[in-house]
């Protein structure tokens, strides 16, 4: 008897096997065609990827060389989602001339420290709009380190933040983002709510994608077309009809010295010949080893040529002192120790002062930045401006080592002056002439320290930093000007 074959089949009839080899060929005729099908959704899916990411690499070419052509910097920070924008953000050749940094602030105390505040609402238009004043901030603050920022035009910045939620599986609240971009005039926010159910994470992180490049676009091009809208026309992994889309909306940001006077910053910078100064609280222009701040405070009502005169008396004499580059800096600050608050109308007059001076015999001085502050005392203008010589006469030095500031304590004041002297501070003096003609000079500082004390002297007498009598000497002070432009 054969091993291969029972009794039972030898004499199977004819067509016995017909059946199951059918079967056979029908199972492999399906399984080709659900191969061909899965190829043929494969390659649909990568032909609407490959038209996306060409639509978003278009949108973004034309962000660059607008930002090329206009001087405009961005830096962008997202947390939740936005991953897919900086990789698409990437892909475009010289971006790094248009963003500045793309930053993820994932954790909650990373959000928190990188907004400066206590983070109330996750996903939220507030939280979208304090990552974008945050990212301007620190547009402003890289470009602020540039050896150019006082004497070239500054680039135009722009922040943008997101906020998002995204998931694999559907979660109890919105599945949802917020786009808010942020720059010195205005405030634009957007809100995408996706459709639950329709999308892995991945899909709804393009989604996200989509809505920060047609924020980023906006903002830089100006143009209002919505990439956004015809990304969800042409592919299934940006929103369909059952999203929502709120928005952008716009609002005008305060002046600078409107937040300055509303104590929303603590001071405002107008760079030469700029109507727009920059504004915060965590940015100033701090001497370092490669560059000297030079303050000028004073209320300049009017501005007058001994001002610009001493400024550049101050320049020379402090190039004698140090190798540093010197930027020169003037400040009004709306609240004086010894006048009163000044409103915005009456400072917009005194900036205005410094676009364009001229001399009494035709020479046109060098334009100054003008700081506006809300710096009663020197020891809060110094913490403004970290190291910084100030420009004074001798008229205000006197002043300032006067004790009845200092709670009538000449100790308080000579603590308060050492901390100052230690932190790098010094004063250039100006000659001055008093209201009773006595000439007022560096000595006359001195005398009147070591008349407080020769402990007080010792301490403070290289805190002030003479300017000859030959290189300024100009009697004339705004009080006498006002009084003849009275009369």
């Amino acid at each position: 008897m054969s091993l291969l074959r029972s009794p039972r089949n030898q004499m199977a009839p004819k067509g016995h096997y017909f059946v199951p080899i059918v079967a056979i060929f029908s199972t492999l005729a399906v399984l080709k065609a659900v191969q061909q099908l899965w190829s043929s959704s494969i390659k649909s899916i990568e032909r609407r990827s490959q038209s996306n990411t060409r639509s978003s690499l278009d949108v973004i070419a034309r962000m660059y060389d607008t930002a090329k052509r206009d001087g405009i910097k961005m830096v962008i920070a997202t947390t939740g989602s936005g991953g897919e924008a900086i990789a698409q953000l990437c892909q475009v050749p010289g971006m790094s001339s248009l963003i500045q940094e793309m930053i993820v602030p994932y954790a909650e105390e990373s959000s928190e420290q990188f907004v400066g505040s206590a983070v109330k609402k996750w996903v939220s238009k507030e939280m979208a709009i304090e990552l974008a004043r945050a990212a301007h901030r620190r547009s402003v603050e890289i470009s602020a380190k540039s050896p150019d920022f006082f004497t070239k035009p500054r680039p135009r910045s722009i922040g943008l933040g997101c906020t998002a939620v995204v998931s694999t599986r559907p979660k109890k609240g919105d599945h949802q983002a917020y786009v808010a971009t942020c720059d010195d005039l205005k405030i634009r926010v957007c809100r995408l709510v996706m459709a639950k159910n329709m999308r892995n994470r991945q899909e709804e992180d393009r989604c996200v994608a989509a809505l920060i490049i047609r924020m980023a676009s906006e903002a830089i091009t100006g143009d209002t077309e919505s990439y956004l809208l015809r990304q969800l026309k042409q592919n299934t992994s940006v929103p369909k009809i059952t999203d929502v889309i709120e928005g952008p909306n716009e609002a005008p940001r305060q002046t600078p010295v409107q937040r300055v006077l509303s104590g929303e910053c603590s001071f405002a910078l107008f760079l030469p010949n700029e109507k727009v100064a920059y504004c915060d609280t965590r940015l100033s222009p701090s001497s370092s080893n490669d560059a000297l701040t030079l303050l000028y405070p004073g209320s300049f009502n009017p501005l007058h040529e001994g001002h610009l005169v001493l400024a550049k008396a101050a320049i020379s004499r402090a190039a004698k002192e140090t190798d540093r580059k010197i930027n020169l800096i003037f400040e009004i600050s709306v609240s004086n120790a010894d006048k009163a608050t000044i409103d915005q109308k009456e400072i917009l007059s005194r900036v205005s002062q410094f676009s364009s001076q001229a001399s009494e015999d035709g020479k046109t001085f060098e334009s100054f930045p003008v700081a506006i502050t809300t710096a009663k005392y020197f020891v809060d203008k110094a913490k403004l401006f970290p190291g910084c010589w100030f420009v004074v006469g001798a008229d205000t030095a006197i002043r300032i080592i006067d004790p009845k500031y200092y709670d009538s304590n000449k100790w308080n004041m000579f603590r308060v002056l050492c901390g100052l002297y230690e932190s790098g501070v010094r004063f250039t003096v100006g000659v001055r002439v008093d209201k009773h003609g006595k000439l007022l000079t560096t000595q006359t500082i001195l005398d009147e320290l070591k008349a407080l004390d020769e402990v007080i002297y010792d301490g403070l007498k290289h805190m002030f930093v003479d300017i000859p009598e030959k290189d300024f000497r100009l009697d004339l002070s705004s009080t006498e000007i006002r009084s003849k432009m009275n009369k």
